[in-house]
């Protein structure tokens, strides 16, 4: 969130110059109800893609760090790594 204010781009191009800049793999995505909306990974095992259904993001990544984003839109971050 804070790249993405002074960067002032996107939440999405944020999170991948995130990912990208982590020197272990690393999964960030944003989910927008059930749904993932965007994703960015540096793990080569990652099993997750966009628009996967996901009922229960913290029962389903269990290791993930996650924060509920404010919208209208029920909107999660999550951050994994490996």
């Amino acid at each position: 969130m804070l790249i993405q204010k002074i960067a002032g781009v996107s939440l999405p191009a944020a999170l991948r110059r995130f990912t990208y800049a982590q020197q272990a793999g690393v999964t960030t995505l944003v989910t927008s109800g059930a749904y993932i909306a965007d994703l960015a990974s540096t793990d080569p095992y990652n099993r997750l893609h966009r628009h996967q259904r996901l009922p229960d993001i913290a029962a389903a990544l269990p290791g993930a760090r996650l924060l509920s984003l404010p919208s209208a839109r029920h909107r999660t971050l999550a951050v994994l790594a490996v």
